[in-house]
């Protein structure tokens, strides 16, 4: 049974546009936690500029009054008596962008019960006398205190010029219940008389590594031995530096080209969804044996698709790419020395051939997101954090 505490506000600051983030939905999964502690709860979200390939002018122009808004409500916010949580972006945009009403109470000397939360790793790429570091800087000082993903994180943190005692780690989460540990080596067994199920599920990002993973499982087409039901899941997502294709028109044409070529084979079945979510979604990681996410996205973190792949049973492939290498490990997936698809139909094949391995993998991940990930730890460690915040004004 739900009830409301006297005290327990709390305002989450978050940006929101045609895409999903990892922004958006690490601030949701914490506010829908804390909501169903009995927090009152409220969002304000900033839009955000479609930085994509296909943008129209129109939007740019829309959105001046739209973000206006948004920083008027962000600062009644922040002058309120509740816990004001802001997730802010990380390009020089974003951060005046989300941190708006911060530079504003900094100015304004205002003693705002704020918390920044920070998502992405573009941070770590800033020097201490960059523009980006100095305004973050500006926004931190608004803050009581700003978390961070990693332990890589808060190091570059304090290395910006963030007071230490400001920087908190605080890992990511899912909203996914893990599944049993029988379940877990049913599923791996299963493969004895069934083909291996593997699952890419992300935004179609060519820095995510799609186009690497559609031609890996196109190369496992050519292995008589090796009965693969691949699953590829996101919506196109074209930024204007990629080098592949030159519009979304051309990545449909060629992940049809590919899709028609790659079920060519009498061993092979690829399929296409444009997104998945909440049941569908689960449903997708809990038939899957293997999650591959053969990114090198710059600005990679803490991706929440390679916890839901934990507390799903997966067997993860990834890259050591942002802080993937301090949420998983060797004895709890695989780490891709490159992200040719030569290389990822291989580790796939591997993984085949070797069931007892894949299950050790799956077993080990499964147990590594009970003790560090789950999603009731999550809000124990923001109720604790948001809580500690309120009473020091109380």
């Amino acid at each position: 049974m739900s009830f409301r505490q006297p005290g327990r506000r709390a305002t989450f600051i978050y940006g929101k546009g045609r895409f999903l983030t990892g922004q958006q939905r690490a601030s949701e999964l914490v506010r829908d936690g804390l909501e169903a502690r009995g927090w009152q709860t409220c969002a304000i979200t900033i839009p955000l500029l479609d930085r994509t390939h296909d943008a129209r002018m129109w939007h740019l122009l829309a959105l001046g009054p739209l973000l206006a808004s948004a920083w008027v409500k962000a600062m009644r916010a922040l002058r309120s008596d509740g816990v004001t949580h802001v997730g802010l972006g990380q390009t020089r945009f974003a951060l005046m962008r989300d941190g708006a009403s911060l530079l504003a109470a900094n100015l304004l000397r205002l003693d705002a019960q704020a918390i920044v939360s920070l998502n992405g790793s573009l941070f770590m790429h800033w020097s201490y006398g960059s523009v980006q570091a100095r305004v973050l800087r500006r926004v931190a000082r608004a803050a009581r205190y700003v978390t961070v993903v990693g332990p890589g994180q808060r190091e570059q943190m304090v290395k910006l010029g963030i007071p230490p005692g400001k920087v908190v780690w605080v890992d990511n989460t899912c909203e996914f219940a893990p599944t049993t540990l029988d379940e877990c080596v049913r599923k791996h067994t299963d493969t004895e008389t069934g083909p291996l199920r593997v699952l890419y599920l992300s935004n179609l990002l060519e820095t995510k590594g799609y186009p690497e993973f559609v031609r890996a499982i196109d190369c496992l087409g050519d292995r008589s031995d090796l009965p693969v039901e691949a699953t590829l899941c996101g919506p196109v997502i074209r930024m204007d530096d990629d080098v592949l294709f030159a519009s979304t028109d051309e990545v449909r044409s060629w992940l049809e080209s590919q899709i028609l070529h790659a079920n060519g084979s009498s061993r092979v079945r690829l399929r296409w969804i444009e997104g998945a979510y909440g049941e569908d979604q689960e449903a997708l990681f809990r038939q899957a044996h293997v999650f591959v996410l053969p990114t090198w996205y710059p600005v990679e973190a803490q991706p929440l698709t390679i916890l839901e792949a934990l507390a799903s049973g997966c067997t993860v492939v990834t890259t050591r790419v942002g802080e993937i290498p301090s949420t998983v490990s060797e004895e709890t997936g695989v780490f891709l020395d490159d992200t040719s698809p030569e290389t990822i139909a291989q580790v796939i094949a591997d993984l085949y051939h070797d069931p007892e391995r894949r299950t050790r993998l799956a077993l080990n991940g499964l147990d590594l997101f009970r003790e560090r990930f789950s999603y009731e730890r999550h809000i124990d460690r923001w109720e604790q954090i948001l809580t500690e915040l309120a009473d020091r004004d109380c």
